[in-house]
């Protein structure tokens, strides 16, 4: 399995299901950005890195 990132998808719904929601009774439209923290899933695809002896 590939090392992924996961989104949050019931906030990003639930966020915009009340954004659709308040246009539709006419409280206007407006552009906002909004930020969601997305979880890194590791899987087996990524490996630990382990330096080299005597390297520098």
């Amino acid at each position: 399995p590939l090392t992924s990132v996961r989104k949050p998808r019931a906030a990003l719904g639930s966020r915009a299901a009340e954004l659709l929601l308040d246009e539709a009774r006419g409280e206007g439209h407006t552009h906002v950005q909004e930020v969601f923290e997305p979880t890194l899933v590791v899987r087996e695809s990524s490996m630990v890195f382990r330096d080299r002896e005597g390297a520098q």
